[in-house]
């Protein structure tokens, strides 16, 4: 094991650079999972150990320990492959008390260990003979080479192979089967081989896995798909092949740090609200797990995001940065849910290095892209700038966090700098207005008993002046996006297909003609539409307040610091009298009260309504 530590100054270099996951970061890695292998082995052994022995184990650490000491790179690719950590994770909170018959699916877990030593022997050239096992499905994988599917499930069987053979050699319940690994991509009906993408541009090149196939590669539940077809993976390999060059061209060395931390693709199915998604667990760093692409730029964006992802895990792994507690949350401007800190403190880190790709683009690419480019850095720079500054006072960051914080803001404090034409900025501003007022609507609750009060204070012409505590009832949707910031996503970035979903608003799910108005710069038009629309949907609710806010009126007041309580009051008042009261002349009077905002939570200040905010 090695001893690794990383001083202020690289800490704050990994907050205001482009970090790579080398050095400090990559040594703790390999030593974490060493450690996690000594420790689920030492388990195994101790309280299944006729399982232990039943598995060839003692004889699969030796081989994996002869490849460490001849070919230390090879063993270090292979225990540091993000199948392995996926691995080690379920394995650790499911070895089996005892040896019995509860233990017996716990085999086909165990049996991965063969399968990873005999990875790492055939890479580095070195004969080996070792115990592998067929899973319940009848599988049998062998990282970073391929899935043999065999008739026989759950059960032991051997892989072999000497420097000379053409293939390897599996045998499992009295069949032998030869694998031709020495043949990458060659395949057949029972050999699935791991498919491996490859892309070049300006003299730099990446490979990466395209893993369909491993077993251990979505223990998180994020919605692995099964094999791909060859045309699948084609699509894939150009998504690649554009996104790769656009890195290169004008990310360099960005380009170069990704190439060195990401190592493996997993496909994943889409949601009805996100039809793009990516993810990189924390166990398995190096693996990103994710929709198909629909574009280069839009794989380029979640190679960067989720490297930032994979850079962050890595730290966390080496150093106390944030506190891991989860019971305070946070307003996360990316996610509909209250966020704890450390997601917050992800969320800020992956959002910086693409605020730093749009930089770019927005000065080197033309036309309805270079526009979109523009709204994405106005808005996610000004975004990132609240949540680094609410967890930066939120007492949740350990002295090596706030440095690490620290270098983001100083590199965000950069792209603050920078000029943003006025109608961008200004559309930004109202989208970062749209997130956080929709965002508060559905997960901010007002105590039931002082938005009583306040009813019958309205109903009885009185002057409001009560306070009103507020607590977080989370929602459960993560990526259920503002219908305005989609419609202003597609006004700038797709102008035709702006044009002709005006006439027929109904295409996109969500969406309706105040959205389209007030997208269309008209917002006195859209709060007439907003009036009309129903608004108990804290989606129409958050574009009433966003239009008046774009008109200027007085009731905005109420609106942007208080929208969870006028919403409240307002559907009080509507069940209490049968008629809905009018949403802006209810906000006027709200917005001119003293209200003050209190909480039963710790995870938002007591504040007066004028400021309210949802922090930490």
């Amino acid at each position: 094991m090695h001893a690794v530590s990383v001083s202020p100054e690289d800490l704050h270099h990994l907050g205001a650079g482009i970090a790579r996951i080398d050095g400090a970061l990559a040594v703790g890695q390999l030593s974490r999972r060493l450690l996690a292998i000594h420790a689920l082995l030492g388990e195994v052994e101790r309280r299944a150990p006729r399982l232990f022995s039943e598995a060839g184990t003692e004889h699969a650490r030796s081989v994996l320990t002869a490849v460490q000491r001849r070919a230390p790179k090879v063993a270090e690719a292979l225990i540091r492959q993000p199948q392995t950590g996926g691995w080690l994770l379920h394995c650790l909170r499911a070895v089996p008390e005892k040896d019995d018959a509860d233990a017996s699916s716990f085999s086909d877990d165990i049996g991965y260990f063969g399968a990873i030593a005999a990875a790492a022997a055939f890479q580095a050239g070195e004969a080996f003979d070792v115990r592998v096992r067929s899973r319940a499905d009848g599988t049998v994988m062998l990282p970073t080479l391929g899935l043999l599917l065999t008739d026989a499930p759950s059960a032991w069987g051997s892989a072999s192979w000497a420097p000379g053979d053409h293939a390897l050699a599996v045998r499992v319940a009295g069949s032998a089967l030869q694998v031709p690994v020495n043949t990458p991509g060659s395949g057949f009906e029972q050999w699935w081989p791991l498919r491996r993408l490859r892309s070049q541009a300006g003299g730099r090149v990446i490979e990466l896995e395209l893993d369909d196939i491993d077993p251990f590669r979505d223990r998180q539940g994020l919605g692995a798909i099964g094999r791909l077809t060859d045309e699948q993976v084609t699509r894939w390999q150009a998504a690649l092949d554009a996104g790769w060059e656009l890195l290169v061209r004008h990310h360099g060395e960005r380009a170069a740090a990704v190439s060195i931390g990401v190592t493996s693709l997993t496909p994943i199915a889409g949601a009805d609200n996100a039809a793009e998604l990516s993810a990189t667990p924390r166990e398995s760093i190096g693996a990103i797990a994710l929709t198909e692409p629909a574009t280069g730029r839009s794989l380029a964006e979640a190679l960067v995001h989720e490297h930032q992802h994979s850079v962050l895990w890595a730290l966390l792994d080496l150093i106390p940065v944030v506190d891991e507690d989860a019971s305070q949350r946070f307003y996360a401007p990316w996610r509909s849910d209250p966020r704890p800190a450390r997601g917050l403190l992800h969320g800020i880190y992956a959002y910086l290095g693409l605020i730093d790709l749009w930089q770019e683009q927005r000065t080197t690419d033309t036309g309805p892209l270079g526009q979109l480019a523009q709204f994405e850095f106005a808005l996610w720079r000004r975004c990132v700038d609240g949540a680094v500054a609410d967890l930066l006072t939120s007492e949740r960051l350990s002295r090596a966090g706030t440095v690490f914080l620290e270098g983001i803001r100083s590199r965000l404090g950069t792209l603050l700098a920078e000029r943003v034409p006025g109608p961008f900025q200004e559309w930004a501003d109202r989208a970062a207005e749209d997130l956080r007022i929709l965002w508060r609507v559905r997960n901010l609750r007002a105590n039931p008993s002082a938005i009583a009060d306040l009813c019958a204070d309205w109903r009885e012409g009185r002057q409001a002046g009560r306070a009103v505590p507020v607590e977080i009832v989370p929602v459960t949707q993560r990526f259920a996006q503002s219908p305005r910031v989609r419609l202003t996503r597609i006004r700038l970035g797709d102008p035709e297909r702006f044009a002709a979903l005006r006439g027929d608003v109904a295409s996109i799910p969500g969406v309706t003609p105040a959205d389209v108005l007030l997208v269309l710069d008209e917002p006195e038009a859209a709060l007439q539409a907003y009036r009309g629309a129903d608004l108990r949907m804290p989606e129409a609710w958050a574009g009433l307040s966003v239009a008046v806010l774009a008109s200027a009126h007085p009731a905005g007041i109420g609106l942007q610091t208080a929208p969870e309580i006028v919403h409240a009051v307002h559907e009080c008042v509507e069940r209490c009298s049968g008629s809905a009261p009018d949403p802006v002349t209810l906000a006027a009077w709200i917005g001119g009260s003293q209200i003050g905002v209190g909480s039963k939570s710790t995870a938002i200040r007591s504040v007066p309504v004028s400021a309210a905010s949802v922090s930490g």
